[in-house]
């Protein structure tokens, strides 16, 4: 299996849990689109998704995890600024 195979059944996974299911990191760093240092930078810093720590293992909830998803603004980007012409 490819790495990018590996993560797609990963994305799979994650999406079909109920809301209530626990993932560890390696989950999250492909939902998230992040490393899994930048993952546990963001927790030492206090700015991460929600977790538990259970038998020294990091957990995060789903639901948890969509709502931090939802939060953050979606931006596009365009080579054509709006009311600007092209040369």
């Amino acid at each position: 299996m490819t790495e990018n195979e590996e993560d797609l059944m990963m994305m799979k996974v994650f999406w079909n849990a109920p809301d209530e299911a626990f993932f560890g990191q390696e989950y999250i760093a492909v939902v998230t689109c992040k490393a899994i240092r930048t993952l546990e930078m963001e927790r030492c810093r206090g700015i991460s998704i929600p977790f538990r720590k259970v038998g020294g293992r990091v957990l995060y909830r789903k639901v948890d995890v969509v709502k931090f998803l939802e939060s953050h603004e979606l931006i596009t980007c365009s080579n054509d600024k709006e009311g600007e012409e092209l040369e």
